[in-house]
């Protein structure tokens, strides 16, 4: 399929509400959808996805089933609608274990990273370890 073709299905499945921009931007950051593949996904860098399957197909089923949190400065965290972009509800912190998300450094590493102290953990099951430990934000 034709770059321009792949850039044009993309447009459909995002006008079409299939997939979210904001977990296409999640996972793959700014490149341009007709240049992702699965070694560009955020999930697979950090190696929790095997990978082989077709991104957008991926990225629908994912904006389906997934809500995005976000931050924005000086703002608190918020929960995402993957369909309507709305708010949902505000985060409230329900105990002291941390809780990870993926996150991307400046040095293009992939990290998880603690949402309440800022711990950042390279290894997934270094972080599957710790994610019940005790967290001081």
């Amino acid at each position: 399929m034709g770059k321009r073709k792949r850039l044009k299905e993309w447009e459909a499945l995002v006008s079409a509400g299939e997939i979210d921009p904001l977990i296409w931007m999640v996972h793959f950051g700014g490149r341009r959808p007709d240049k992702c593949g699965c070694r560009n996904c955020a999930d697979y860098k950090a190696g929790v996805c095997e990978g082989g399957r077709d991104p957008f197909k991926c990225m629908a089923e994912k904006s389906r089933t997934e809500i995005v949190l976000v931050s924005e400065e000086d703002e608190e965290e918020l929960l995402i609608c993957p369909k309507c972009g709305g708010r949902l509800r505000e985060v409230e912190r329900m105990d002291t274990a941390h809780d990870f998300a993926l996150y991307e450094r400046e040095d293009g590493k992939i990290v998880w990273k603690c949402i309440y102290c800022g711990l950042e953990i390279e290894d997934f099951d270094e972080m599957w370890e710790r994610q019940d430990e005790p967290c001081e934000p």
